[in-house]
């Protein structure tokens, strides 16, 4: 499969029968099967946590950061005004995007030649492209506050969320056990283009991913936009004029259009967990695009953006 089969295979005793290795090699790959599978019940699962969350005011602590936290000064129990107060610094999150790309980049040496279609490939160029844009961003444009902070449990699902991501598109391949094919080393230009379109989900293939390419610099310049403003001035540029913040409008369109062209890779599992982690996108960013809203109209009088995340929905 990739470099993990071949670890998995050095790691069995060699006094271990033939038989035995097989059976572990196959134990292996139904392992790697049900990556996108478990990772589709967690993204689920975590974005109803956060809608329910939502309706409980003592809990929506645990999912603040930045200038949203100590937003509310509700009473609760003893433990959980404990297990609110354990943070770590803002900046951290710039963890997420350096494990992200280290581990796309990982894999995408490994596995590059296992894919199973140009499709899968693209979907790891273009997960890629975003973890390492990401990550510079982290060290050259965010301004980090020294104090600022995010809640414990924020941090842990923003790991455990850029770790799936990789595993769901690299490990989730339906177990491919076909040699390494160098007529598909590469992605195929016509692919990427959407020429060869034997079905309209290919043909829109090229359209996608000019649109991914556009919302990944429009999402790079509203994070210079707000790295450029004074501490917790309200934005006022480009799409900030419709929604209050574009930044993550822009997130949820370039993981949308992930789900979208993974429906050509021909693996269904794949393209439900990369939904289901579009889904998460989109509720987690709504709640903290709310929240933002929420602040910038109680500290700026002239505050009238009207819609939190998606233009004229809401």
């Amino acid at each position: 499969m990739c470099l993990f089969y071949f670890l998995f295979f050095l790691s069995a005793p060699r006094s271990r029968c033939r038989s035995n290795v097989m059976l572990s090699t196959t134990t292996f790959f139904l392992w790697m099967e049900q990556i996108p599978t478990l990772a589709t019940a967690y993204f689920v699962s975590v974005a109803l946590a956060l809608v329910a969350a939502r309706c409980v005011p003592q809990l929506e602590r645990f999912f603040q950061h930045g200038k949203l936290v100590g937003g509310g000064n509700l009473k609760s129990h003893w433990a959980l005004d404990a297990l609110g107060n354990i943070s770590v610094p803002k900046s951290w999150f710039a963890h997420f995007y350096f494990l992200f790309l280290a581990l796309m980049l990982f894999f995408c040496c490994s596995c590059w030649d296992y894919a199973p279609n140009d499709a899968t490939r693209l979907l790891w160029v273009l997960l890629t492209l975003q973890a390492a844009r990401r990550s510079l961003e982290s060290v050259f444009v965010t301004r980090w506050s020294t104090e600022s902070r995010m809640h414990i449990s924020h941090y842990a699902v923003g790991i455990l969320f850029y770790v799936l991501i990789p595993l769901i598109v690299f490990l989730g391949l339906e177990a491919k056990r076909q040699l390494p094919s160098k007529q598909l080393a590469v992605v195929r230009l016509q692919y990427v283009l959407g020429v060869p379109c034997e079905n309209f989900r290919e043909f829109l293939s090229g359209p996608l991913v000019f649109l991914y390419l556009y919302f990944s610099m429009d999402q790079l310049g509203n994070h210079l936009h707000l790295s450029s403003l004074k501490k917790y001035t309200a934005p006022t540029a480009d799409l900030f004029l419709v929604v209050a913040c574009a930044h993550y409008l822009d997130e949820v369109i370039l993981y949308g259009i992930i789900a979208l062209l993974s429906l050509n890779s021909g693996n269904t599992r794949l393209s439900i967990a990369l939904g289901s982690a579009w889904l998460f996108v989109l509720v987690n960013l709504s709640i903290s695009a709310r929240e933002t809203q929420v602040f910038y109209q109680k500290k700026f009088d002239d505050y009238r953006i009207r819609y939190c995340i998606i233009p004229y929905l809401y």
